[in-house]
């Protein structure tokens, strides 16, 4: 994961189509579990956090999280990448905050205790 190839893939537009693909694949795991990831390195990227937000992918990203709440893979990279496009943009903590984000996350702890990997991003 380069900076070059995450600004790369964000100035080609992967990520509004990352985004549609979760919307429009919105039942497959294992379509929400990648779309997942590759939002979460494109958040690292010099502007990612803006792209995104742009999209309004947190609200997606929110839904995916309710959607999947009985599957720890998708919630593990959903937590880590609520947190690459929360951490630094007020903007989006308030939408996590007000979608009780924090009451998600808490919740999918307690369904998942032995599921070291999901504690791991949610305690980082």
């Amino acid at each position: 994961r380069s900076d070059d190839t995450q600004n790369y893939l964000l100035s080609t537009g992967l990520a509004e189509v990352v985004i549609a693909a979760l919307e429009y694949f919105k039942d497959d795991e294992v379509v929400s579990e990648h779309a997942m990831k590759m939002l979460w390195c494109l958040c690292n990227a010099d502007k990612g956090q803006a792209i995104l937000s742009e999209y309004g992918a947190l609200d997606t990203i929110l839904r995916c999280m309710e959607r999947h709440e009985n599957c720890p893979r998708v919630l593990q990279a959903t937590i880590g990448t609520v947190w690459s496009i929360c951490v630094h943009n007020e903007k989006n903590k308030n939408i996590f905050m007000q979608r009780n984000g924090v009451g998600m996350i808490v919740s999918a702890m307690e369904r998942y205790p032995t599921c070291g990997a999901l504690h791991d991003m949610a305690c980082g």
